[in-house]
């Protein structure tokens, strides 16, 4: 009984400002400290981070301080230093008039600040008959609004002077931040700076990658960034791989809020139109003449040949799709040998949209000199291999079907020499 007695005095009273004491068998301990860390402001940042650690059993990146006079707050918010799920609610230990209420509040604390949990001690918050819960009113509602832009205020400042610990919070909570800053303009506006994305040059912050770059490229689809990432590099443009969650809507909400932003999306189609041939290129006998063949032999595999010059120069063809004409080309080749009676219809369907396209590199040694060969016979077996060629550096899978034009075309090859 004794030791229930003392284990409740220390749980409730914690704070209460009068000290407890019990006394056993002569013996008197002292059960709580009525002026804990927690509740001082000017406590070293290492005694909150000691006292958090103890009462929710984990480590934290960082604590602040909030101090809210007009709902009479006080209290200690910690950072969590691992990744939290975006459904997670934040948990707060909270105090009413010194009195503990909960030591697993969700309520209090703003939604997007579930990385972050806090002890806290309200004055001015009525409680439920129960007392173990506050009394949603008005004044309620306020105090969540005032207490969501205290915390905003102070991620802020970290942000500010803190660069260090402002990117841990980065890197632990990204994907998590990346929605918070789709919904929410402060948050944005907070983090934008710092988010990190997957690009050609590799992974960068935003900062950097405006610094850098006075037009930014981005792509929804993984397999467009797959395909231009190394010609994007190439040409110094840079690209991000917005494919994952939230990154595209970022993006867009970036455009619409900050003037000073050239963000465009781009696809491999757009690409090729910046690094096309001349007019007088383009209409060159020989160019034409291979064009025309290139053509015919990539026609049964639904694709078109085009020259472009590109760097780097070791690439000597590119295979050009969107999503949508990608995933034609691959239903294309997968129904045309079989027995599917509604290979026709599949293959209408095609043809009202932009085929994928084989860009041949004229930077390229090797189509330099297919292009400009006397050796006629051998143009039809090396596009053929090219094409397959391309579909290896797209990193697109390779059917059974595109095997059997490689096999034909080194036989044929063989065959000519």
């Amino acid at each position: 009984m004794h030791d229930t007695i003392e284990k409740a005095l220390r749980k409730y009273g914690e704070i209460i400002p009068y000290t407890i004491h019990v006394v056993q068998s002569g013996k008197k301990t002292m059960l709580n400290e009525p002026n804990p860390c927690w509740l001082n402001p000017s406590a070293p940042k290492n005694e909150w981070l000691d006292y958090g650690k103890k009462t929710f059993n984990k480590n934290f990146i960082s604590a602040f301080f909030i101090d809210i006079p007009e709902i009479g707050l006080k209290g200690v918010c910690y950072i969590q230093d691992i990744k939290t799920q975006i459904a997670h609610k934040s948990q707060s230990k909270l105090f009413v008039k010194n009195m503990l209420v909960s030591e697993k509040n969700e309520n209090l604390l703003p939604d997007w600040a579930f990385f972050i949990q806090s002890v806290l001690n309200i004055n001015d918050l009525s409680l439920t008959a129960s007392r173990d819960a506050f009394v949603m009113d008005s004044f309620y509602l306020t105090a969540k609004e005032i207490i969501a832009l205290e915390i905003k205020q102070k991620l802020q400042w970290i942000a500010q002077n803190d660069p260090m610990t402002f990117t841990k919070i980065i890197q632990s909570h990204t994907q998590s931040i990346k929605m918070l800053a789709v919904e929410d303009e402060i948050m944005l506006d907070l983090f934008k700076d710092y988010l990190v994305f997957e690009t050609n040059k590799g992974h960068k912050e935003l900062k950097w990658i405006k610094e850098q770059h006075e037009t930014i490229y981005y792509t929804t689809s993984n397999d467009d960034f797959k395909q231009i990432k190394r010609i994007a590099s190439a040409q110094n443009i840079i690209v991000i791989n917005a494919c994952y969650s939230f990154e595209s809507d970022i993006l867009l909400k970036i455009v619409q809020k900050y003037s000073n932003y050239s963000i465009l999306i781009i696809n491999p189609f757009d690409l090729i139109k910046k690094i096309e041939l001349t007019p007088n290129e383009i209409q060159s006998d020989d160019f034409l003449k291979f064009i025309a063949k290139a053509n015919e032999c990539l026609e049964p595999y639904f694709c078109e040949a085009i020259i472009s010059r590109f760097n780097p120069t070791d690439l000597p063809v590119l295979f050009v799709a969107d999503e949508k004409s990608a995933n034609q080309h691959k239903y294309h080749n997968q129904t045309k040998n079989s027995n599917n009676p509604f290979q026709n219809v599949i293959q209408n369907l095609n043809t009202a949209h932009q085929k994928p396209m084989i860009c041949f590199n004229l930077n390229n040694e090797l189509v330099r000199l297919l292009i400009f060969s006397d050796k006629k016979e051998s143009i039809e077996p090396i596009v053929k291999l090219l094409y397959v060629q391309s579909l290896f550096l797209g990193q697109y899978p390779v059917q059974r079907n595109e095997m059997e034009v490689m096999n034909y075309a080194v036989t044929q090859l063989l065959k000519i020499n």
